[in-house]
């Protein structure tokens, strides 16, 4: 996860910041801010971020002063810069002293989060180099190539040798977990990527990876990272697919604006007239997964995503379209490795403490 420390002389800015950081989908953790570039200096000692995201121009000690003496002192942060209109040529200066990413203002949450997914990329590739293990570093690199070619077929096979040599080297916890969490966040980061490229129209929401970390045993670890990788190579196998008859494009299309209601296969194949048994088979056919499978992940994902919005699980049981609570929390479980309450507890655990190193 990245760890940011954000600099502006503006209130506002900052607050703006603070909203836009928790919303993006990146995994980072605000750890602090500061209005001027004194302070700044001593949030940065303290906590040591990863990314340092700053203005250019404040009283005191600038932008590109502030960055100097962290290219100094911490030679492995990444730098983010602020900028006005009018402040062209301290832009250039910090581009040439290899800054990886400019926002002008006013900042939106596309220019933030292609700003931090781009850091987040340069991080985990950093981490990646620094493995002892070559066989383990050249099948991460296949597993990024074979994203970037959409060839999501030997996705899983290349996934399930990384995890048979981690299990080989046995690692410790700790350390195995931090692999995956790198494993994952590359995989996500050349999704979005293509992304970025406009290779395709990709469905942009994961469920936050984050709380891997608080995951306690290999089995659950090795269970979430199950769920997220299957989620990828499901996006990628659709897309490539490209579901391309009109029929099921509709059904997709009402699935994700109806999830929450009903959505039998009778009562959906009457929804948009077609045979139920025909229905049934053209979906797979299409989109590589079963009706029931893609609605399920769909539900799931919606509940995840209420849950960090901190509804009650009977809340969120209901939103998501299952009425039986118990039956809600015995898929959740299964699917994504613990239970909803476990869940939202491991959310409030990531609010109240760093994550672990």
């Amino acid at each position: 996860m990245l760890k940011i420390v954000a600099v502006d002389d503006e209130f506002l800015v900052l607050e703006g910041m603070k909203l836009l950081i928790d919303e993006i989908n990146v995994e980072s953790q605000l750890l602090g801010y500061a209005e001027n570039g004194y302070r700044a200096w001593e949030v940065i000692e303290e906590g040591k971020p990863d990314v340092l995201i700053t203005d250019i121009k404040m009283p005191g000690i600038n932008g590109l002063e502030l960055i100097r003496r962290c290219r100094e002192k911490y030679p492995d942060m990444l730098f983010i810069v602020l900028s006005g209109y009018q402040e062209f040529a301290y832009a250039q200066q910090a581009i040439d002293m290899g800054v990886i990413g400019y926002i002008d203002k006013p900042i939106t949450h596309q220019k933030l989060e292609s700003a931090l997914r781009k850091a987040e990329d340069l991080w985990c590739k950093k981490i990646l180099k620094q493995m002892q293990n070559p066989a383990l570093l050249q099948h991460f690199d296949e597993l990024v190539r074979e994203i970037y070619d959409g060839n999501y077929e030997k996705l899983e096979q290349i996934y399930q040798s990384i995890k048979g040599i981690m299990h080989q080297e046995k690692m410790a916890l700790d350390e195995y977990k931090h692999y995956m969490f790198m494993m994952i966040t590359g995989m996500v980061g050349s999704y979005y990527d293509m992304t970025a490229k406009g290779i395709g129209n990709y469905d942009k929401h994961f469920p936050s990876y984050r709380n891997l970390f608080l995951l306690t045993t290999y089995e659950e670890v090795d269970h979430y990272a199950d769920t997220l990788v299957e989620s990828i190579i499901e996006k990628i196998r659709i897309e490539k697919a490209g579901v391309v008859h009109g029929s099921i494009k509709n059904v997709i299309q009402y699935i994700q604006e109806h999830y929450s209601e009903d959505l039998s296969l009778n009562s959906l194949a009457e929804t948009v007239e077609m045979n139920p048994v025909y229905l049934s088979s053209l979906f797979k056919q299409e989109t590589g997964t079963s009706y029931v499978k893609y609605l399920t992940n769909i539900r799931l994902q919606k509940a995840m995503e209420f849950l960090q919005q901190g509804y009650r699980v009977a809340e969120v049981s209901e939103m998501v379209g299952y009425p039986n609570y118990r039956y809600f929390c015995d898929l959740f479980k299964k699917n994504v490795g613990v239970t909803p309450n476990e869940y939202k507890g491991t959310i409030r655990k990531n609010h109240a403490q760093p994550d672990i190193p």
